[in-house]
């Protein structure tokens, strides 16, 4: 209680502060810029190095992945759809995520570099917010 809170905005709205005295990293969504969350739906990897999230680019947002002190970012999709909600494999190599690259949204799953993407749904409904079972 009563720690300090330091925010590293990443991008334009990603931010991760420390809100306990435990040392765990807290990431969330701002827009303590003053703008749009361009930033948003972070997760975790398990090893607690990474962040993914999705980010606007012009029209559409696309699944980047930073390492949690902010130093290295990375693009991991790059289409003219929607790729959102990422999160995380449990060892640390692939990403699930939501994207209306197919019409409806779908959920897909990605190596590191997306330069491995399957279509994991076909619905002609949307499925969405992807998770992972822990293990």
């Amino acid at each position: 209680m009563g720690a300090a809170i330091a925010c590293v905005l990443v991008g334009t709205a990603l931010g991760a502060s420390r809100p306990n005295d435990d040392d765990r990293l807290l990431a969330f969504s701002s827009d303590r810029n003053g703008g749009e969350d361009d930033d948003y739906s972070p997760s975790w990897s398990p090893d607690g190095k990474w962040i993914a999230f999705a980010r606007d680019v012009g029209d559409v947002a696309d699944v980047w992945i930073v390492s949690a002190d902010g130093t290295k970012e990375r693009r991991v999709t790059r289409n003219s759809h929607d790729d959102l909600s990422p999160t995380w494999s449990a060892d640390n190599r692939h990403l699930l995520f939501e994207s209306d690259r197919a019409g409806d949204y779908n959920v897909y799953e990605t190596n590191l570099s997306g330069t491995k993407v399957e279509r994991l749904t076909s619905s002609d409904s949307d499925d969405r917010y992807p998770s992972w079972q822990p293990g």
